[in-house]
């Protein structure tokens, strides 16, 4: 996981220096007007998850096949409507709706093109993801992944010896990557998961309507967040054009690399949380929230501290020319996914109850106002272009009170242990080492030794305060004996080597 992040973080600025800041700028904007329309294709993916986890806690072979078979049908629907849509609508926002300069129109139509083309195989690949996640083969991601990053590092590499249009040769090239990932992803699911090998199209009228109406409370939360970041994208590029849209898109590199490592999580515990609700566990159901809710806060925590107080550094140490502002909303944005990363585990078990109508209406309404938002203080008063960003960090106060209280309503969720366990402590070792941490590093003189002090000044300060504050009695003795495992497993293997 290390190596990719740190292929990804070495093959940004590469991309960045050979297409340049427009042409980047240019890129993004245009595969999130595509990305925008993935969120059917999100929604339903989680609902797939959700009914095969459900039937393998069951340990119904039957309900499984046929759930498979059901969403296989969906999404050849589905593809070819999206196809349609995206042809039409897509098409048309691009030529007559977008900020593009006017030398650029071919090649953002041919990026255009590609990236439908990526999008459409995305969604072939939906169904398989979603059949690798609810068996919990999460080391086929890590395969992918390297495979994935093995091809774009190549991608990165190529622009600089290609003399065509880079931008169109690097959406093209985009599509193979997209191909070649879903070749992958059918090959493994047909050789190990029987429900995968002869797909029966077919259509449940029960299993068809439970997951079409928990996809549809789904599309919601799926829209609202790809509303927040693709919609923010277009606004930024209404008003400021594709320069600002480059400072969004590495933003966005930046917070996803360091997002990546808490969705790993998530994608890990949301299986056992589904079957562990199938079988009746809700007391075994909540514990395992409530502490992959504290793992996941701390672990970007960790990751995000440095990078907010060395950000100016890091930005200049990585990349040749920084577009403005670009700090600031990296700043913004890990601020942002750091306060709703307090909450977001608990939504794993709306999706395990399938009780998503109420928190979907609530928060999605709460992610969904900063476009609207932002659009209209930027419409009348053209003020800084951080405005969205700020406003997007107020909402996310708001968002997580929301998915706390409907918790409380819906799953009878115990604020109190939540609030105890969770959200105190998460917010106490957070404010204690980012004070500490600030402190010291303020002390030294900016350069990459001080960003590497910074970094092992956090992990010490986190290590020390997660175990007084963030760990509770029962944790600490989890702790306590696996490292005393590890402890005797290394004094084992050295008597084995020296006998």
């Amino acid at each position: 996981m290390i190596l990719l992040i740190l292929v990804q973080l070495y093959i940004v600025p590469v991309i960045l220096r050979n297409l340049g800041v427009a042409d980047y700028g240019l890129y993004n904007v245009i595969a999130g007007v595509v990305t925008m329309f993935s969120f059917l294709g999100g929604s339903l993916s989680s609902g797939i998850q959700r009914f095969m986890s459900f039937a393998i806690g069951k340990n119904d072979k039957e309900l499984l096949n046929t759930t498979f078979g059901v969403t296989a049908s969906i999404f050849i629907v589905f593809s070819f409507v999206t196809f349609l849509l995206l042809e039409s609508f897509g098409s048309w926002f691009v030529n007559c709706g977008m900020n593009i300069p006017a030398e650029r129109i071919v090649a953002a139509n041919w990026v255009f093109q590609f990236s439908v083309l990526s999008f459409i195989v995305n969604l072939v690949t939906i169904p398989y993801n979603s059949a690798i996640i609810a068996h919990e083969r999460m080391s086929i991601y890590a395969y992918a992944s390297i495979f994935d990053g093995v091809l774009k590092f190549l991608l990165a590499i190529s622009l600089s010896f290609f003399s065509f249009d880079k931008l169109i040769y690097y959406a093209g090239f985009i599509v193979v990557i997209s191909v070649s990932i879903c070749l992958f992803y059918i090959y493994y699911c047909k050789r190990n998961f029987e429900e995968c090998r002869d797909i029966k199209l077919t259509w449940n009228p029960e299993i068809g309507r439970k997951l079409l109406f928990y996809s549809g409370w789904n599309v919601v939360g799926v829209l609202a967040n790809i509303g927040r970041g693709q919609g923010l994208n277009i606004v930024m590029n209404l008003f400021f054009g594709t320069l600002l849209n480059a400072a969004h898109a590495i933003a966005l590199q930046i917070n996803g690399v360091v997002s990546q490592f808490i969705s790993n999580i998530y994608m890990a515990t949301r299986p056992p949380i589904t079957k562990l609700y199938a079988q009746g566990d809700i007391g075994g159901m909540w514990n395992l929230i409530f502490r992959s809710a504290k793992i996941t806060f701390y672990l970007l925590m960790i990751l995000s501290i440095p990078a907010i107080i060395e950000i100016e550094t890091v930005l200049s140490l990585w990349l040749r020319d920084v577009p403005e502002y670009t700090s600031n909303i990296v700043v913004l944005m890990l601020m942002m996914t750091l306060i709703e990363t307090l909450v977001n585990q608990l939504i794993s078990a709306f999706q395990a109850a399938n009780r998503i109508k109420r928190y979907q209406q609530y928060s999605s309404t709460i992610i969904l106002l900063c476009v609207p938002l932002s659009f209209v203080v930027l419409k009348f008063w053209k003020m800084n272009p951080m405005i969205p960003y700020v406003i997007s960090i107020a909402l996310s106060f708001f968002y997580v009170l929301s998915i706390v209280v409907v918790a409380k309503m819906e799953l009878n969720m115990s604020m109190k242990k939540f609030l105890h366990s969770v959200l105190i402590r998460n917010v106490i070792v957070f404010v204690i080492v980012f004070v500490l941490v600030r402190v010291l590093s303020d002390l030294l003189d900016a350069s990459f030794g001080r960003v590497v002090v910074t970094f092992l000044l956090t992990l010490l300060s986190s290590a020390i305060m997660i175990w007084i504050v963030g760990l509770d009695g029962v944790e600490k003795a989890y702790v306590s004996n696996q490292i005393s495992k590890v402890i005797t497993n290394i004094k084992n293997n050295r008597i084995h080597e020296k006998s």
